[in-house]
């Protein structure tokens, strides 16, 4: 699936045991794994049910053991794995072991810059249950709409040429973009509708930036 589709299963409630974040996009995996930390966990629990491990340092056995341990004041616990490609050989058939009977209480994401098609352990996570979740890099086509969706989220509105004079700021980096939007929202106090004659898209709010 890819990401919005992802979105729409996680608005809807919908959370598989065991994910393969896939693709090059690293700034909306972030994205994702932040709403998922702030979804799953209980306020005040991420220090107890969030593990974060990489996969040149860590090995499967560590990384099994946080998702097969019930969480603590919490209904679930989330494991994130950056670096995913690079687990061993032995590490990668510990997590495909959990992933044929994952924990109900768990979330565990691999979060992978490239697919091997060709590797086993893959089509194997497939087979088990898990789900994969596409990041590819965001189209220029796609920026306009994902700079709108991000600013309704904020209960903002902006003009066709506001996003667009926001898409050639940051030249598609989510990333920039994104500081962008925080500093003009900001900026733009309780203010609804954001126009691109209006200051903040202006000289002032560039001096800002």
């Amino acid at each position: 699936m890819n990401y919005q589709q992802f979105l729409l299963n996680f608005e809807g409630g919908r959370i598989s045991p065991l994910y393969l974040f896939s693709g090059p996009e690293e700034f909306l995996k972030e994205e994702v794994v932040k709403k998922l930390r702030a979804s799953l966990l209980a306020p005040g629990t991420v220090d107890l049910n969030y593990h974060l491990f990489y996969g040149k340092e860590d090995s499967g056995a560590r990384i099994v053991e946080a998702a097969s341990t019930l969480p603590f004041m919490s209904e679930k616990r989330l494991v994130v794995v950056k670096e995913g490609e690079r687990l061993a050989g032995s590490d990668k058939k510990e997590i495909l072991k959990c992933a044929q009977s994952p924990s109900p209480s768990a979330c565990l994401v691999l979060l992978i810059d490239k697919i091997d098609r060709r590797e086993s352990f893959y089509s194997l996570l497939m087979k088990s249950g898990s789900e994969e979740v596409s990041f590819k890099s965001i189209s220029k086509g796609d920026i306009l709409g994902w700079i709108r969706n991000r600013a309704r989220e904020e209960g903002k509105r902006l003009t066709p040429q506001a996003a667009f004079e926001l898409k050639e700021r940051a030249s598609g980096n989510l990333r920039e973009l994104t500081g962008y939007l925080t500093k003009l929202f900001l900026y733009a106090g309780d203010d609804k509708d954001i126009r691109s004659e209006e200051r903040r898209v202006g000289k002032e709010c560039k001096s800002r930036w």
